[in-house]
Protein backbone atom coordinates (compact mmCIF):
# COMPACT_ATOMS: atom_id res chain seq x y z
CA UNK A 1 0.00 0.00 0.00
CA UNK A 2 1.37 3.67 -1.29
CA UNK A 3 1.97 5.87 2.09
CA UNK A 4 1.77 9.04 -0.02
CA UNK A 5 -1.11 10.90 -0.83
CA UNK A 6 -2.28 11.93 -4.38
CA UNK A 7 -1.37 15.24 -3.85
CA UNK A 8 2.02 14.71 -2.68
CA UNK A 9 4.26 12.19 -4.30
CA UNK A 10 8.09 11.58 -3.24
CA UNK A 11 10.18 14.03 -4.51
CA UNK A 12 11.85 11.43 -6.90
CA UNK A 13 8.31 10.91 -8.68
CA UNK A 14 7.62 13.41 -12.16
CA UNK A 15 3.80 12.79 -13.17
CA UNK A 16 3.67 15.00 -16.35
CA UNK A 17 -0.30 15.99 -17.14
CA UNK A 18 -0.79 14.51 -20.41
CA UNK A 19 -3.93 16.67 -21.26
CA UNK A 20 -1.62 19.25 -22.07
CA UNK A 21 0.40 17.12 -24.81
CA UNK A 22 -2.42 14.29 -25.70
CA UNK A 23 -0.06 13.04 -28.50
CA UNK A 24 2.36 11.92 -25.84
CA UNK A 25 2.28 8.28 -24.22
CA UNK A 26 1.17 8.81 -20.39
CA UNK A 27 4.41 7.67 -18.01
CA UNK A 28 5.87 8.64 -15.25
CA UNK A 29 9.36 9.40 -15.02
CA UNK A 30 11.63 8.14 -12.03
CA UNK A 31 14.85 10.47 -10.75
CA UNK A 32 16.50 9.71 -8.27
CA UNK A 33 17.63 12.23 -5.73
CA UNK A 34 21.12 11.92 -5.45
CA UNK A 35 21.86 11.26 -9.78
CA UNK A 36 19.60 14.07 -11.31
CA UNK A 37 21.03 12.89 -14.52
CA UNK A 38 19.33 9.62 -14.09
CA UNK A 39 15.66 8.49 -14.90
CA UNK A 40 13.49 5.94 -15.28
CA UNK A 41 10.41 6.05 -16.96
CA UNK A 42 7.25 4.12 -16.49
CA UNK A 43 5.69 4.28 -19.97
CA UNK A 44 2.17 2.60 -20.33
CA UNK A 45 -0.75 1.56 -22.89
CA UNK A 46 -3.89 0.14 -22.52
CA UNK A 47 -5.48 -2.03 -25.28
CA UNK A 48 -9.17 -3.30 -25.27
CA UNK A 49 -9.94 -5.95 -27.36
CA UNK A 50 -13.39 -6.30 -29.06
CA UNK A 51 -14.67 -8.66 -26.73
CA UNK A 52 -13.81 -5.37 -23.88
CA UNK A 53 -10.61 -7.47 -22.39
CA UNK A 54 -8.15 -4.60 -21.05
CA UNK A 55 -4.88 -5.33 -21.00
CA UNK A 56 -2.38 -3.00 -19.75
CA UNK A 57 1.45 -2.79 -20.78
CA UNK A 58 3.94 -1.03 -19.13
CA UNK A 59 7.90 -0.42 -20.00
CA UNK A 60 10.71 0.66 -18.27
CA UNK A 61 12.92 3.40 -19.78
CA UNK A 62 15.94 3.85 -18.57
CA UNK A 63 17.59 7.09 -19.24
CA UNK A 64 21.35 6.75 -17.98
CA UNK A 65 24.15 8.90 -18.54
CA UNK A 66 26.77 7.39 -20.94
CA UNK A 67 29.35 7.67 -17.75
CA UNK A 68 27.25 5.61 -15.85
CA UNK A 69 26.26 2.99 -18.21
CA UNK A 70 30.16 1.93 -18.92
CA UNK A 71 29.87 1.28 -15.22
CA UNK A 72 26.76 -0.95 -14.76
CA UNK A 73 25.67 -1.88 -18.31
CA UNK A 74 24.38 -5.53 -17.22
CA UNK A 75 22.29 -3.68 -14.69
CA UNK A 76 20.65 -1.15 -17.29
CA UNK A 77 20.11 -3.68 -20.26
CA UNK A 78 18.02 -6.44 -17.62
CA UNK A 79 16.16 -3.22 -15.63
CA UNK A 80 13.17 -3.48 -17.72
CA UNK A 81 13.14 -7.17 -18.34
CA UNK A 82 13.31 -7.12 -14.11
CA UNK A 83 10.57 -5.07 -14.61
CA UNK A 84 8.13 -6.86 -16.34
CA UNK A 85 8.87 -10.21 -14.01
CA UNK A 86 7.76 -7.69 -11.48
CA UNK A 87 4.75 -7.05 -12.90
CA UNK A 88 3.70 -10.84 -13.24
CA UNK A 89 4.97 -11.48 -9.64
CA UNK A 90 3.87 -8.35 -7.66
CA UNK A 91 1.11 -6.59 -9.76
CA UNK A 92 1.03 -3.30 -11.57
CA UNK A 93 0.56 -0.80 -8.05
CA UNK A 94 2.93 -2.97 -5.96
CA UNK A 95 5.61 -3.21 -8.81
CA UNK A 96 5.18 0.67 -9.43
CA UNK A 97 5.50 1.17 -5.22
CA UNK A 98 8.45 -0.96 -5.02
CA UNK A 99 10.28 0.79 -7.91
CA UNK A 100 9.44 4.22 -6.42
CA UNK A 101 10.54 3.10 -2.95
CA UNK A 102 14.26 2.22 -4.67
CA UNK A 103 14.96 5.45 -6.72
CA UNK A 104 14.02 7.80 -4.00
CA UNK A 105 16.29 5.84 -1.46
CA UNK A 106 19.47 8.08 -1.02
CA UNK A 107 22.43 6.15 -0.63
Amino acid sequence: MCHCTPCTPPPCVCAPYVALNPCSCPHVALHPPSQPLFELMIVWKIYVDAEGRVTPVLDLLPRIPVQALQHNKAAVENGPQCFRNMLLLLGIEASIESLIRSVGMEK
